[in-house]
């Protein structure tokens, strides 16, 4: 179990097989439909989005998620997820992951990156102790399905150039101007036509932390660190 910034990561590994329910709904969003699943003690399975909203859709994704959970449309229990994410920018919530130890590892050090900050693929697998793994990091992150809350959408290429995001580059180009405004993610509008992003180290940060600055043209390279041996993962 992993906990930062009022998140808390619980592995869902031995009990994907069991018979529970799961609570699921649709909310609008200023990224598009954001889709949310919730299970009995209302821990968040899936946060994501999509265009269409389709419900059939989603809960076909989430019976092969969980194949063993009912899956039950409830859009009232998932409401509260919606409005605490309108008021502020951290949540004090659970998240039920299903992943191997290394994508878990992955996205507990998400958890760490502050809300208007970037780092690399390679800065990350450096993070975690594994330099040269940035292709399994970039696996790693692009398999997570609790978008926002493990910060995915923080972790950008070496060049500076956003990369990919599960949900869409311009979703994430959002996500991460709007957190450099320090404004809640879901209050007022959001648009899908925003200005690129360049990465400038960040002095209060350290090396391996960038903050997010709107400029026209996009990107400079981001500067790339050696694993710390000092760092409590290597101990």
């Amino acid at each position: 179990m992993s906990k930062a910034h009022g998140v808390v990561i619980e592995s869902s590994n031995h009990r994907k097989n069991h018979r529970c329910s799961i609570f699921y709904g649709a909310h609008d969003s200023p990224y598009g439909t954001c889709r949310i699943a919730l299970d009995e003690g209302s821990r968040i399975c899936y946060l994501g989005f999509c265009d269409t909203g389709k419900r059939a859709d989603f809960r076909a994704l989430l019976e092969s998620l969980w194949p063993a959970a009912v899956c039950r449309h409830a859009p009232k229990e998932i409401a509260w997820v919606v409005d605490s994410l309108a008021k502020r920018v951290t949540l004090n919530v659970t998240v039920l992951v299903h992943g191997t130890d290394f994508q878990i590892r992955v996205w507990s050090a998400l958890l760490e990156t502050a809300p208007g900050t970037v780092l690399s693929y390679g800065e990350l697998a450096r993070q975690i102790c594994h330099p040269g793994a940035a292709r399994a990091v970039g696996q790693a992150v692009g398999a997570n399905r609790i978008a926002l809350l493990i910060p995915c959408h923080r972790v950008i290429s070496s060049n500076g150039q956003l990369g990919g995001y599960h949900w869409g580059t311009e979703r994430k180009r959002a996500l991460l101007l709007r957190e450099q405004a320090g404004a809640p993610l879901f209050a007022g509008e959001a648009s899908h036509r925003l200005d690129p992003i360049k990465c400038g180290a960040d002095p209060d940060r350290g090396k391996s932390r960038h903050r997010a600055e709107v400029v026209r043209p996009a990107s400079l390279a981001v500067k790339n660190d050696g694993c710390d041996e000092n760092h409590p993962a290597r101990r």
